[in-house]
């Protein structure tokens, strides 16, 4: 799934808002992730699926996801030939630290581990109100006036509270949490802070306090994919920064990277990205320049 993607970060607030364009072009998706941020997803035109731990649903223009934090979730090929969607990464820290709304609004909402997502219809009003409030933060961002940090809190605060109202409309029912989903989670950030090592599968088995076996059917269930290949997706995808952004020798970043061949790091990325690093760089950094 060939993805296209632009990112308006705060240079003063942990928020930034995301733009991509997906197709069929790589037949390639997204690997699954997680952070320790609110998601809001809307679709801006035509179709995805959006997985969350390991409930797969479809997302057609005009919908949008809330999605909590600390949640493994990742867009995947729909029915369309190209989907695009905005979305609104922001960290809970935004938040009002004001004791009350602390504890009765925000901390019952975070800390509940059966609260992964909602979807919201674009039927629903709330749909296009969340839309509106997202553009009114990018424009905030674009034109940087005295004060705009001010006004971009408020407006997340208005994104939370449908997010709250979501979730009183989904917290009633028997909704129950799966310990597999934090043996997940625990494997997926060894993962994250030990790419660059060499790692086994017997470490990321050990990582979950799981068997092998066990392993390779939680990643299957979450991720979609083998322990192996989605940390070699994950070293790819850092390598894709590092090559963007430095002019550090392939070899050199293929061996922070956790590969220890460059050989078999060109073969995983030219499969990956349907070209070599090399050819990435220069066209990416040509891309920046012009």
């Amino acid at each position: 799934m060939e993805q296209t993607t632009t990112c308006i970060s705060s240079k003063t607030l942990p928020l930034s808002i995301e733009y991509a364009t997906t197709g069929y072009a790589h037949d390639k998706d997204e690997l699954a992730h997680m952070h320790d941020c609110l998601e809001i997803s809307c679709v801006l035109q035509g179709s995805l699926y959006c997985a969350v731990n390991d409930d797969r649903f479809l997302l057609e223009q005009g919908d949008l996801c809330f999605i909590n934090h600390g949640q493994l979730h990742r867009a995947t090929h729909a029915p369309t030939l190209q989907s695009k969607r905005v979305t609104l990464i922001v960290s809970p820290n935004v938040l009002t630290r004001n004791s009350y709304v602390l504890e009765h609004f925000v901390k019952p909402l975070l800390d509940n581990r059966a609260f992964s997502h909602v979807k919201i219809s674009q039927s629903n009003t709330i749909a296009t109100e969340v839309r509106t409030l997202i553009e009114r933060i990018d424009a905030l961002e674009r034109h940087q006036q005295p004060g705009c940090e001010l006004e971009e809190i408020a407006l997340v605060h208005m994104i939370f509270r449908h997010m709250y109202a979501a979730y009183c409309a989904v917290s009633h029912t028997n909704v129950s949490y799966d310990e597999n989903i934090s043996l997940q989670l625990a494997m997926t950030t060894y993962i994250y802070e030990h790419f660059d090592q060499h790692v086994t599968l017997d470490d990321i088995a050990q990582a979950g306090s799981v068997s092998k076996s066990k392993c390779a059917r939680l990643f299957q269930k979450y991720a979609h994919t083998t322990p192996i290949d989605f940390l070699n997706t994950y070293r790819l995808e850092q390598s894709t920064a590092l090559l963007a952004s430095t002019n550090e020798a392939v070899s050199r970043i293929a061996a922070q990277c956790g590969f220890n061949q460059q050989s078999y790091f060109n073969r995983l990325f030219l499969r990956a990205y349907n070209c070599t690093p090399k050819e990435y760089r220069k066209r990416v950094q040509h891309g920046q320049r012009s």
